[in-house]
This record gives structure tokens, sequence and C-alpha cells, in this order.
């Protein structure tokens, strides 16, 4: 892929995610709930912010390790931000349900597709028989 059409796919990625924020947000003021919604949001902020981070450091390279990340403020060189924007991000993409978790409670509540079968469903954790 091209540099150029990393930051293309990063900008469309990052307008898409923040125009669905505003509906999330315009639902929330007039009184609504976060809903499965809400996960979508996740999954596509982490996207957006993963195409935002690999555009960067590809159009940086080495100067990556150097250079100031957008919106820094400071000015200085040496901050490293470009990458480690980029090595937080797994983590950040785990933080409030990993992808799969996500993509099961909108396939569940927004599509309509069957739980994924679980045999201890009804039963208590602590009777689980796991371990710690």
């Amino acid at each position: 892929m091209l540099a150029r059409q990393a930051v293309g796919r990063a900008a469309v990625a990052a307008l898409a995610n923040r125009y669905t924020g505003y509906r999330r947000l315009t639902a929330i003021s007039q009184g609504g709930l976060p809903g499965p919604e809400a996960s979508a949001g996740k999954l596509a902020g982490t996207a957006a912010a993963k195409l935002v981070a690999d555009a960067g450091v590809r159009l940086l390279g080495d100067d990556a390790v150097f250079a100031a990340a957008p919106g820094d403020g400071s000015g200085e060189d040496g901050a490293g931000r470009w990458q480690r924007n980029q090595a937080w991000l797994p983590g950040i993409a785990i933080a409030g349900g990993t992808d799969e978790v996500l993509r099961n409670i909108i396939g569940e509540r927004v599509l309509g597709l069957p739980p994924e079968p679980r045999e201890d469903k009804h039963r208590p954790f602590n009777a689980s028989g796991s371990t710690r």
C-alpha cells in the first residue's frame, strides 16, 4: 500500500468515526441510552486509531522515533509519540472489551444472530470449576 493510500484510509476512517460518534452523542443528549452501537463505535475507533498511527509511522519511517505526534503542542522532537501510539493501541483495543466480544455483542443485539452456545450459562461462576 502506498503512503498516500494509508493516509487516505486513515482520514476516511477517522472522519467516519467522528460523525458516527456525533450520532451517538445526539442520541444520548436526547435522553437515549448508549446501546450496542457503542460497541461498533469502539471497534471503529480503535481501527481508525491504528490506521492513523500506521500511516504516521509509514510516512515518517525511522524519523517516527523522534517526531512529536499531532496535537502534542510541545513542538519538541525526541518524544517518539508516533511509535508509542502505535505500541499502546493493542492495549486500547483490549480495554473495554476485546474485538471478539464486541463483535458478539453487535451480532446478537444488532443483527439478531443467535448467541454462542454455552454450557455454563445457568451456573454461577464459583461453581464453574475454574482454578486460580
